[in-house]
């Protein structure tokens, strides 16, 4: 979020005025990186309406004012005040549209409301309500800036199943949000590349991820506000980290976590620090990286930044790890899995636990069948729902970014254990299992997961109205969804056998909430 254009169609009265001058400083303040200050103003302002006699102008500057302080609450890291207020803004916007209509571009306001709603519970990790946001905002959207609408609609979707873990979804919807700034609003592609670069990154295309992040703090440089500086400095950061440039990213991160506390941004701030540690380790460092990390782990403000405390609790897993205190790097492991939000991300960590217990087992004689037999359930597990998760991308170069980076690394990792184990009736299973073929065009089935259904929202109808610069910035519309592939079969080795991997495939699907297999079973020889 970010401070919202506080204006309605029409001028403000003499009595409301004082009203209307501490939301625009409160605003102009939000956008500097004073946030502590522009709350206290958007307070003020909200206290002024907060009278017997308020009348529709009242309210409809308290409904702005209301959203403008529900930002600067999310930007501190309070987010259930901010998701509070929000809702409260949206509850006087209609309030006002039910007494005397649009006259005072309420509408705006709600909609932008329900879109920094959407963006408030996306960090809360609620993605089905942040979708449900994001319909309503839809279900309002009239105006006469088609260019900026399309565009604010897109990046909203985009961002929504960027979090979700539906990439390609995500791809189509930011390369169209792309088309429509660049064409019309050069300066919001600004909001764009990030998620592009996420989707990038996931897909195991760095290159494209760091241009994308580069071209992101170009424009922020010259036209962005406080936050969104500090956003490129700390992605350019990240890209020195993981181009190798580990002076230079040590700097970057210190920047980035100065600016953060500057502006008063404690969950960049935190995530800044885990930059640093993440320096450390890869310079060899694994105690001083443990002991940052645990410090930014205990900075980061109470709920949300499910992303960010993922990334925290799985690098601490692997400074552990390095450290050979391998208890300790299962409990980190285990905490990052807890807040990951995404079948993905769940898969990511569980083959980091795997190749762990297995250099766990290598140092722990003792207990080296028990440890690698854990490497090994999860290590089969994460290549099953690996597999499966491939089929959920269309082909072409996405998809085998996705096999290259994720699901190769986890198929080699089950075949090495299964092979240190002497388990060569498994071994002939999973040689087996990947004679399955996808099926094409399949039709559409009750999802395991609620994130595997389509969504379509509903097509905005009517004129479109001109969005504030917080909801331009935000999330997305809908778009065609793309092809969508039904589970390959399971496997019978030869005439009346059981079918491979049966037990391993119960696990995967209970493990990880998805189809793994049809119960279509074909012969393999």
């Amino acid at each position: 979020m970010s401070g919202l254009d506080l204006q309605g169609p029409l001028p403000t009265g003499e009595r409301w005025k004082s009203v209307r001058d501490n939301n625009n400083e409160g605003a102009q303040l939000l956008r500097a990186g004073q946030i502590a200050r522009s709350a206290e103003l958007f307070e003020q302002a909200i206290a002024l309406t907060r009278v017997a006699d308020v009348d529709a102008e009242g309210l409809d500057l308290r409904c702005r004012a209301l959203s403008n302080l529900a930002a600067a609450r999310e930007l501190s890291g309070d987010l259930g005040g901010a998701i509070a207020g929000i809702e409260e803004a949206i509850g006087t916007g209609q309030r006002v549209l039910a007494e005397i209509g649009d006259r005072r571009g309420t509408r705006s306001a709600v909609l932008s409301g329900h879109l920094s709603r959407a963006q408030t519970l996306i960090l809360l990790g609620r993605l089905d309500e942040a979708l449900e946001s994001a319909d309503r905002a839809a279900a309002l959207l009239s105006g006469t800036d088609s260019e900026l609408l399309r565009f604010t609609l897109h990046n909203v979707r985009c961002g929504i199943f960027l979090e979700a873990g539906r990439l390609p979804e995500a791809e189509q919807e930011g390369e169209l949000a792309l088309e429509v700034a660049l064409a019309s609003h050069p300066e919001l592609s600004a909001s764009v590349y990030p998620n592009l670069a996420g989707i990038a990154q996931l897909t195991g295309d760095d290159a494209t991820a760091q241009d994308y992040l580069a071209l992101a703090e170009q424009i922020n440089r010259l036209a962005g506000d406080a936050t969104s500086r500090q956003h490129a400095v700390e992605n350019l950061a990240r890209t020195s980290l993981q181009t190798g440039r580990l002076e230079e990213a040590r700097r970057g991160f210190g920047t980035a976590e100065a600016l953060a506390v500057e502006a008063g941004l404690p969950t960049r701030a935190a995530a800044s620090r885990c930059g640093v540690a993440a320096v450390h380790l890869r310079s060899g460092r694994p105690e001083e990286a443990a002991e940052a990390l645990r410090e930014a782990i205990r900075r980061f403000p109470a709920g949300g930044a499910h992303l960010e405390r993922l990334q925290a609790w799985g690098l601490l897993g692997d400074a552990e790890s390095a450290r050979m205190d391998f208890a300790a790097a299962e409990d980190a492991y285990i905490k990052a899995r807890e807040h990951a939000l995404t079948t993905q991300d769940r898969c990511r960590i569980d083959v980091r636990r795997a190749e762990m217990h297995a250099e766990w087992a290598a140092a722990s004689p003792d207990d080296r069948a028990a440890l690698l037999g854990w490497a090994l359930d999860l290590a089969v597990v994460a290549h099953l729902a690996t597999e499966a998760l491939r089929e959920t991308f269309p082909p072409g170069a996405t998809r085998e970014r996705w096999v290259g980076s994720v699901a190769a690394p986890a198929r080699e990792l089950a075949f090495r254990l299964a092979a240190v184990l002497r388990d060569t009736r498994l071994l002939l299973a999973l040689t087996e299992n990947a004679s399955a073929a996808v099926t094409f065009h399949s039709p559409t089935t009750a999802a395991v997961s609620p994130w595997e259904a389509e969504i379509e929202p509903p097509a905005p109808t009517g004129s479109e109205i001109e969005l504030p610069a917080a909801a331009a910035g935000l999330l997305t519309g809908s778009t065609q969804t793309p092809v969508r592939f039904q589970p390959p079969p399971r496997v019978l080795s030869c005439p009346g056998a059981e079918v491979l991997l049966a037990e391993w495939f119960d696990r995967a699907e209970q493990r990880y909430g998805i189809r793994v297999r049809s119960e279509e079973a074909v012969a393999g020889w």
